[in-house]
């Protein structure tokens, strides 16, 4: 709906500048949505008493989020946002998804995807994004693990 709403104006940046940015909007949005989101809700459904169904179980779902955030992390290595220089889309959409994850388990996402924590915070403090968000509430739940030699 976002991304129907946004490309309704043709002078948006949201969609980025180019067809090439205008595809990687819809791949990281993509990701965020099939991917990201489930395996964060897989991990944090358990914690409030509720089975997920997404995934075989939370060690699936800590693997996918690793997986996630270290290719989240590999772009923004290379670029400011996930697409370019100016948040887009993506970026809002993909800080959106990752809300409930990043209060549940802020302190390993700071340690392990410095860059993905850095890009989150830049976006969600957008005056448009932040008036609707409200302030982020950083919990202290236990992080669940995987054996080191599964990472």
């Amino acid at each position: 709906m976002g991304f129907q709403v946004t490309s309704l104006n043709d002078t948006t940046t949201l969609l980025g500048s180019t067809r090439h940015d205008y595809y990687n909007v819809l791949k990281w949005m993509s990701l965020a949505n099939s991917d990201l989101l489930a395996a964060i809700g897989g991990l944090v459904l358990p914690l409030l008493g509720e089975h997920q169904v997404v995934r075989k179980n939370t060690e699936d779902c800590l693997r996918a989020l690793y997986k996630d955030c270290l290719a989240l992390n590999n772009e923004l290595l290379k670029t400011k946002y996930l697409v370019g220089e100016i948040p887009t889309l993506a970026d809002f959409f993909t800080v959106g998804e990752m809300m409930f994850g990043v209060m549940v388990f802020h302190t390993v996402l700071q340690k392990d995807y410095p860059r993905v924590m850095e890009c989150f915070y830049e976006v969600y403090e957008v005056p448009m994004f932040k008036d609707v968000a409200d302030d982020l509430q950083l919990l202290g739940i236990p992080f669940p693990t995987l054996p080191e030699d599964d990472k």
